[in-house]
């Protein structure tokens, strides 16, 4: 007769017979869950990861390891990994309850109580005794959890077994209670779940035109016809998942996965897209990269070969194996696009022209909910990670971070060597401009005899972690923790402008390294990616935020006219002005801001300064800024937070109608999480002066907040330049200049350009001053040459309330 525990454990067995890609003679079991070298997912807990070490995919702790979070949580699973133990040491594996609760614990160590359970604080299973092993040997441990048992099974034989509500899930953790031990080889299978694909139609999916590009042939699913990018997707949407599948491409083919899409979108603009790129070596956008923001840690495909995927998808957590070993693993709440977008959505395959079969498509559901709480504590952001997200979410500006700017401007003779900047840290280098690129550049960090960049001034954009892939003005995010000098060897004549941001104390830097840039994975792909998405117009066009859209009007001579009006608490993402491009060659279409119900708007200023990339009127498609974009209007992505209401008029200062004129905006409504938040944020504000007023500085504002952008208009026949930047009353390094092609960044190839941050069009100059803003406590005066003639101009703040 068969035990009732012998029965379970069979049962269990059966269970978990779908496992995603069950081991079989030759096929390993599962996918691991550990890196060769690195603890990437594994560092989710309340502390980095620390006193651990890993080599060749074995993880070693002791009782002064930092626990490990890892970024997985599970229904029904089976973990299988290998341990040993010194004297008195012992491991611990946390099931912690999702979302938050300290769950389950299993102990495993040599002698009495090994495979104990216990849930809080409650005993609920003692273990079994496990007899030592030599050194250098082993033990196995397999932890199974189906329906509502839960198994613990050490050197082959059942140490626990206990009742779990089927309804739980669990988190993983890691941790060394005492004495130092080893685990190895930690893998883990779950139930592959419902059969996408049925292998002999293409029932559950579509297509935007037809499904006959894609067919079943012997059981795979294939594109038939290619047209270029295509998706087949699911009829059904998907919010948290684990996919599997097994694809098969054609040498150099290229494909992809996409998740979470809308209805209408597009995986790597709305979703996300998980790449399948048959090239070899390692490229940015190599196998399950997301697609345009985040490469893979790196390969495990076989080219010509059947791959097995599986893409795990919880609240913000993506993770992605290839053939059983973990090469992408992302909280996409910590990255500045990837936090943009849906967390459900359809589930799709990409033809793009490669030959591609795919097999075995099965998705296992969990349950709704962002995982667990531990995943989405404040991070403690480096001072990098900072700097690079205010490029592509500007509403980091209305934040008061405390970090700072400055400039050092040095003008070198021919020959020698010259210091150029003699920095103290913790700061970050961020844009460099010159006249003239001749000589050898040195970067000496902390104090170091030697320095870690060497290289010909012309190719400095190779050696940095350049921004935006622009070169003149450069723009990088270069860190130093103490120091950083630059100096410049024989040289031509030249001026060079450099800026730099300080980060306050508290705020974690790491010294740029030619091992280790020091810049968060994925930072300096996404800009990248947002900037080609920008120049075609590309707005996040099936986003997660409100869209508010007015009626067009005609705007008769001498009115002003409201178009858009919110109410409560929020942040405005992007502007956009829907009117024709003729609209943009005057001054006569005024664009005014009103925030919180002030009599005052907040901005109010020609639409042309508001948007001026685009006053020359002409079509510009192709052109590159990461604050202005061009489809279906003109958008000025610069953030507005609000507090108590928000509105957006439009007034015809001319003399004759304006017609079919409307607004635009991307809203983020705030809530009870960020409501307080938001209504706290400093304000975007403007001052635009017209050309003949009676001022005699550029600028001049009082209060406290960022000065981050200034739009001017140059004079016919007359040089503007800058004779001083005075900031609370103290003038600033740097700042002066005879005439504005070093402020705006004009690289010498004529009167009109284009640069992520800055420009010249139509008579217009614009430059947004995202990295690196001008702070200020009282007051900020820009003052011109003596004798300079201004034109018109807008300068643009953030300012406290």
């Amino acid at each position: 007769m068969i035990s009732t525990k012998v029965w379970r454990l069979w049962a269990a067995s059966i269970a978990l017979a779908g496992l995603c890609w069950p081991a079989s003679a030759d096929e390993p079991f599962g996918v691991r869950l550990l890196r060769p070298d690195s603890l990437h997912g594994w560092e989710y807990g309340a502390k980095p990861p620390a006193n651990w070490t890993i080599s060749q995919g074995r993880l070693a702790g002791n009782g002064q390891s930092t626990p490990l979070v890892s970024g997985w949580t599970f229904g029904d699973f089976e973990l299988r990994f290998g341990w040993s133990v010194k004297p008195g040491g012992a491991w611990r594996v946390g099931l912690p309850d999702v979302p938050c609760g300290a769950g389950w614990a299993v102990s495993f160590q040599e002698g009495d109580g090994c495979g104990a359970v216990r849930d809080g604080q409650q005993v609920v299973a003692t273990g079994a005794k496990i007899d030592a092993l030599p050194a250098g040997a082993m033990h196995t441990a397999d932890v199974r959890r189906s329906g509502s048992v839960l198994q613990v099974i050490v050197d082959g034989n059942v140490t626990s077994e206990v009742a779990v509500d089927r309804n739980r899930r669990f988190g993983l953790t890691l941790s060394v209670p005492t004495g130092e031990a080893t685990i190895s080889d930690l893998r883990l299978a779950e139930p592959r779940g419902n059969a996408l694909f049925n292998g002999k139609d293409l029932t559950g999916w579509w297509a935007p035109d037809k499904k006959g590009e894609w067919a079943a042939e012997n059981g795979d699913l294939v594109c038939t016809v290619h047209r270029g990018l295509n998706y087949l997707r699911t009829d059904k949407e998907y919010a948290n998942f684990t996919l599997s599948l097994e694809y098969k491409i054609s040498h150099g083919g290229n494909s992809g996965i996409g998740i979470r899409t809308a209805r209408e979108g597009w995986p790597s603009g709305d979703g996300m897209e998980l790449q399948i790129l048959d090239q070899p070596g390692e490229v940015k956008d190599s196998t399950m990269s997301i697609y345009g923001n985040l490469p893979p840690y790196d390969r495990a495909d076989k080219s010509d070969e059947w791959n097995r995927v599986v893409i795990k998808a919880e609240g913000r957590m993506i993770s992605a194996w290839v053939n059983g070993e973990l090469v992408q693993q992302v909280n996409t709440a910590n990255l500045p696009e990837l936090k943009h977008r849906h967390l459900k959505g359809w589930i799709g395959v990409q033809d793009h022209g490669g030959k591609i079969r795919f097999r075995e498509l099965y998705v296992h559901e969990g349950p709704d909910g962002l995982g667990l709480d531990a995943w989405y504590q404040p991070p403690s952001e480096s001072g990098p990670a900072i700097v690079l997200d205010r490029l592509m979410n500007s509403e980091r500006l209305s934040r008061a971070d405390k970090l700072g700017s400055g400039v050092v401007s040095r003008t070198v003779p021919k020959g020698g060597e010259h210091v150029l900047a003699e920095l103290t840290g913790p700061g970050a280098l961020v844009r460099s401009w010159r006249t003239f690129a001749a000589g050898q550049l040195a970067f000496y960090f902390d104090g170091e005899d030697q320095p870690r960049i060497q290289c010909d001034a012309e190719h400095l954009f190779d050696h940095v972690p350049g921004v935006a892939d622009q070169e003149q003005p450069l723009l990088m995010c270069l860190p130093y923790a103490q120091s950083l000098k630059v100096v410049l060897r024989d040289p031509l004549p030249a001026t060079y402008r450099l800026e730099y941001v300080t980060f306050p104390p508290g705020v974690p830097v790491e010294s740029f390294s030619t091992k280790k840039t020091a810049v968060p994975r994925g930072m300096l792909p996404a800009i990248e990616y947002r900037l080609d998405g920008l120049s075609s117009g590309k707005l996040r066009e099936a986003e997660i935020y409100d869209r508010v859209n007015s009626e067009v009007r005609t705007i008769e001579p001498g009115t002003t006219v409201r178009l858009a009006s919110l109410d409560g608490a929020g942040l405005v993402n992007w502007l956009r002005l829907r009117a024709d491009r003729s609209a943009l060659l005057n001054n006569d279409l005024w664009v005014e801001v009103t925030i919180d119900g002030e009599s005052i708007p907040a901005i109010a200023a020609p639409a042309r300064f508001v948007f001026p990339a685009f006053a020359s009127g002409e079509a510009l498609m192709g052109f590159s800024t990461l604050v202005m974009a061009q489809h279906d209007g003109f958008a000025n992505l610069l953030a507005m937070p609000y507090g108590a209401g928000l509105s957006v008029a439009v007034g015809n200062r001319g003399q004759k109608p304006i017609e079919k004129v409307g607004v635009s905006m991307s809203v983020d409504r705030a809530g009870e999480k960020n409501r307080n938040d938001y209504a706290g944020r400093m304000r975007l504000r403007g001052i635009f002066q017209p050309a003949g007023q009676s001022l005699d500085d550029l600028i001049q504002r009082t209060g406290s907040g960022r000065w981050v952008s200034l739009v001017y208009q140059q004079p016919d026949n007359a040089t503007t330049g800058i004779s001083s930047l005075v900031v609370d009353g103290q003038a600033r390094d740097g700042w002066a200049m005879t005439d504005l092609d070093a402020f705006f960044g004009r690289p010498g190839e004529g009167s009109s350009f284009y640069r992520a941050l800055s420009g010249r069009r139509g008579g217009i100059s614009w430059r947004y001053m995202l990295l690196e803003p001008v702070s200020f406590e009282h007051s900020l005066v820009l003052k011109p040459n003596a004798g300079d003639k201004l034109g018109d101009r807008l300068a643009l703040f953030y300012l406290k309330k």
